[in-house]
């Protein structure tokens, strides 16, 4: 690595030896074969360091285990063999050190620089884009100011040759924003200030572009992204060795190596003692220096009452009356400081003042907004949170919303208002108002969303109860074809009822809802209701096993009851073929009903399809066959009974009068026949008939099942050779029966009939009994 020397101390002194270090270094042999490029930007923002990577130099760096503090004091100078780049490394921008004076120097030192270097990098953090102050822009105006006048006298110079001036800005720690995008912004901010500077008349309509050249350059975090910081500053070096960055002839000062030492000697002379260096004339010079010292004071003046706005706690009472009054006492002590400066130069610096003073006091009122947004948005939100929490929320939920979005703007106007002396703050208040107005919508939306929510639960809540108060007795009790048409009264009704109270809840007396909203608000209100009847109407049903089981209710209803509702006796002369046909009948109706829910207008649901209920009936069929056989059986009984005629008695008594003294004069003989009709007496009483009798059908049925099956193939067979034997309808079922009971073919004795027989004969006895 190259030694190094202090070019300009901390007390602004030009070292007498920079001639020697050039001679010692090599620089005086390369004559005008040399570049130099120097470096401003924040302290402790990586400079040296960066400058120590691309030009294998040696300049102390900060240990970040020590804290911030100010490492480079003064201008440092180095050079690097290998590019042949005489490199000046500035003391950083901003420092404490210097404290009030720093803006003085800062802009010494930048100049200075600015009239040796060819490439002068301007050194900035990524986050800082954008902001006046921490990007290095008002030096940056400063220095333009100044470079103009030096440019117009090289111009002037037949001895010299006009040149540009590279400006490289190094964005450090770029993570993710689009290089072309900072490009842009900055690009920008470089050319307000080339416009907002003073300029000769010859010199008003210039282009940045003819005096200077932008280029941008971008750095990884060093710590975070080593690697790629590496591989990014790798790139860099090798553009500035292999002559990429300096390719244009344009740049060079066209000064010789053994004149650079009294060159810039003379320049900082200049500079520190006032003096044109070919910059703006003498007495500007001063004007500028002078003004530059008033502002300084006006900033000290006003340090104390600045610092302690900053720290009063917020929100700050009558925060604009007090900024307007910090302007323009500001402005009122720094004319009197240059009353007897450039008015030129005096409207440019004071407008710089208002400049930096609005930045500070556009802070505080940001700050200011941020607080009270923040307080009135959360006082809001607890105000939202107890009407959302209310029993019922929707109760006046408007009017209420209404007025604490009423008094939460109130306040904001109370404590953030414009300062009437720095009207470029009025566009910022009015931004943060309407974001608060904005968060205060949303919230209100949120929260009636919330509460439409709740009232939509307590609307279905009603629908239901009105459901199974009104429609779902009409529908339970309901065991005919009437049944849909009164349960869609009660429904029209219910739903009626549930839109009434939805416009009550949600309307503007609620919630607030209107026109389309409070519309669709309605109709998924109503769409959620008939989703919910319907899903009940299926569950009371019951399905395919809820339609047959109330189709079977059905056809016992009508078959096996009668008008009144008693148990049907079958009697001789009954129609069981038409009572049959009816009770049939009643319960495939009842079928057809229930297969599919049908409430008009709101629409239709199967219960079960058509291949289903077809099934369902053909089951039912096979059940009511067995009841009519039941029924035809118990008529046949009936027809059976007749009455012991008087003279059989005595015929018996007669002939069995010696068998009855046979008896009697038997005691032994007479006491068994008591016995045994006690035991067959209480046997009845228990029905020990019918335990015996049950598992002996059971036993019985798969082979009565046959003898079925049997018997329906050979009555297909005589209905193919055209006799006209029962097939299927009720009314031929009568015939088929009596074929079964009479046929010499079949067995008549089924267990399933003389079952079914012996119940009604009990049935019939009982009742004439």
């Amino acid at each position: 690595m190259s030694s190094l020397i202090q070019l300009i101390d901390f007390e602004e002194h030009f070292n007498d030896d920079v001639e020697a270090f050039l001679e010692t270094s090599n620089v005086l042999e390369r004559r005008d074969k040399f570049h130099v490029v120097s470096i401003i930007g924040p302290q402790s923002s990586g400079k040296s360091t960066l400058l120590n990577i691309l030009f294998n130099l040696n300049f102390q760096t900060m240990d970040a285990g020590s804290g911030r503090y100010q490492v480079t004091q003064g201008v440092w100078m180095g050079y690097d063999q290998e590019s042949h780049t005489v490199v000046l490394d500035l003391e950083g921008t901003d420092s404490r050190e210097r404290g009030e004076f720093a803006g003085a120097y800062e802009r010494k030192s930048a100049l200075f620089a600015l009239a040796l270097s060819e490439i002068l990098m301007v050194n900035i953090w990524t986050q800082d884009i954008g902001r006046l102050n921490a990007s290095n822009l008002l030096l940056l105006k400063n220095i333009l100011e100044l470079h103009v006048q030096l440019f117009i006298t090289a111009q002037k110079s037949s001895e010299k040759i006009p040149f540009k001036t590279k400006l490289m800005f190094i964005l450090r720690d770029h993570v993710s924003s689009p290089l072309s995008k900072l490009t842009e912004v900055l690009t920008n901010d470089v050319k307000k200030v080339w416009g907002s500077i003073e300029k000769p008349e010859e010199m008003k309509n210039s282009l940045l572009e003819e005096f200077f050249d932008l280029d941008f350059y971008s750095l990884p975090h060093k710590n975070l992204k080593p690697e790629e910081f590496a591989e990014a500053a790798s790139e860099m070096q090798a553009k500035f060795r292999s002559g990429a960055f300096l390719d244009c002839d344009v740049y060079n000062r066209k000064v010789e190596a053994d004149e650079l030492a009294l060159y810039g000697e003379n320049i900082w002379n200049t500079i520190a003692s006032n003096r044109e260096l070919d910059l703006p004339s003498q007495r500007e010079m001063v004007s500028i220096v002078r003004c530059d010292q008033a502002l300084d004071e006006v900033g000290q003046t006003l340090a104390a009452e600045l610092s302690a706005l900053e720290q009063e706690l917020k929100p700050i009472q009558a925060l604009d009356e007090r900024s307007s009054d910090l302007m323009q006492r500001a402005k009122t002590i720094f004319r009197e400081k240059t009353t007897r400066q450039i008015q030129s130069v005096v409207l440019r610096k004071e407008a710089s003042l208002a400049e930096n003073l609005s930045q500070v006091l556009t802070k505080l009122m940001r700050d200011q907004m941020e607080t009270v947004n923040k307080t009135e948005l959360n006082k809001f939100r607890e105000k939202l949170d107890v009407l959302g929490s209310a029993e019922t929320p929707w109760t006046a939920f408007e009017s209420q919303t209404v007025e604490a979005f009423r008094l939460a703007s109130s306040e904001f106007d109370k404590w953030c208002r414009a300062p009437d002396a720095i009207p470029q703050i009025s566009e910022g208040v009015s931004t943060k108002r309407a974001d608060l107005l904005n968060d205060l919508e949303n919230e209100v939306e949120i929260t009636r969303q919330e509460v439409v929510e709740k009232g939509r639960d307590a609307l279905l809540q009603t629908f239901q109860q009105i459901v199974r108060k009104k429609v779902v007795p009409v529908i339970d009790l309901g065991l005919n074809a009437e049944c849909w048409p009164g349960a869609l009264e009660e429904v029209k009704h219910a739903i009626a009822t549930v839109d009434d109270q939805c416009t009550m809840m949600l309307g503007s007396d609620g919630v607030g809802l209107h026109g389309d909203e409070l519309e669709l608000a309605r109709v998924r209100v109503r769409e959620a209701c008939l989703s919910w009847l319907f899903g009940d109407l299926h569950k009371l049903i019951g399905g395919s096993e809820g339609v047959l089981r109330r189709m079977k209710q059905r056809f016992n209803q009508l078959f096996r009851f009668d008008e009144s509702g008693n148990p049907r006796v079958w009697a001789p002369r009954d129609d069981v073929t038409t009572i049959f046909d009816a009770a049939q009948k009643g319960a495939s109706d009842m079928g057809d009903m229930l297969a599919t829910i049908s409430l008009g207008e709101y629409g239709s649901q199967n219960v079960v399809d058509n291949n289903s209920l077809r099934e369902l009936k053909q089951q039912l069929d096979s059940d009511a066959a067995v009841a009519f056989v039941d029924a035809r059986h118990a008529q046949e009984m009936a027809r059976m009974k007749t009455k012991v005629p008087m003279w059989a008695v005595v015929l018996v008594g007669v002939l069995g009068f010696d068998e009855a003294k046979m008896v009697l004069k038997r005691p032994a003989l007479i006491f068994l026949f008591l016995i045994a009709f006690v035991l067959i007496y209480f046997a009845y009483l228990i029905r020990v008939h019918e335990m015996v009798w049950e598992p002996l059908r059971d036993w019985a049925a798969p082979y009565l099942q046959i003898l079925k099956a049997r018997l329906e193939e050979w009555i297909e067979t005589n209905e193919n050779n055209g006799n006209t034997i029962y097939s299927g309808t009720p009314a031929k079922a009568s015939e088929r029966t009596d074929s079964v009971l009479t046929g010499a073919s079949v067995v008549e004795s089924s267990a399933v009939l003389e079952t079914s027989s012996e119940k009604q004969s009990l049935a019939s006895n009982k009742k004439e009994d």
